[in-house]
């Protein structure tokens, strides 16, 4: 059987990583697969995680057609990030091109506005827009 991958959801995700991911797709029951992002969509890239203590990025299929992973850390970037999916069991390997968009860091205007007033002790983090790290 093919290892195949029909659909990446969702196709945003914030850069902080632990986000789910859900992959529908044909998978093997009780195999192991590796999941990574990234602009090569190879092993050079972030590997996800299983979510599931004790298996770090050993990830195992919910059903034959849905896989379950959660992100790293990603950087934004212009373009979309592949996702490569390899069988670990097998070595077989799906690339699913211009999956998924890592999303800049928002800000919100009204959380520097309660951290004005704050007394010194809880002052913490920028009180402006204008004092936040750059985005990349």
């Amino acid at each position: 059987m093919a290892l195949t991958i029909t659909e990446v959801s969702p196709v945003k995700v914030p850069p902080n990583g632990g986000f789910k991911l859900l992959l529908t797709g044909t998978f093997l029951i009780g195999h192991r697969y590796a999941v990574y992002i990234g602009d090569v969509g190879s092993t050079v890239d972030p590997i996800c995680f299983s979510g599931i203590p004790g298996q770090a990025n050993d990830i195992y299929p919910l059903s034959a057609t849905t896989l379950r992973a959660y992100t790293p850390a990603l950087v934004p970037n212009a373009v979309p990030y592949h996702v490569a999916v390899l069988d670990l069991d097998t070595l077989e390997a799906f690339l699913f091109p211009d999956s998924i968009t890592v999303q800049k860091k928002g800000f919100v205007n009204s959380v520097y506005a309660m951290r004005k007033p704050q007394p010194p002790i809880y002052r913490t983090g920028p009180r402006g827009i204008e004092k936040e790290d750059p985005v990349s």
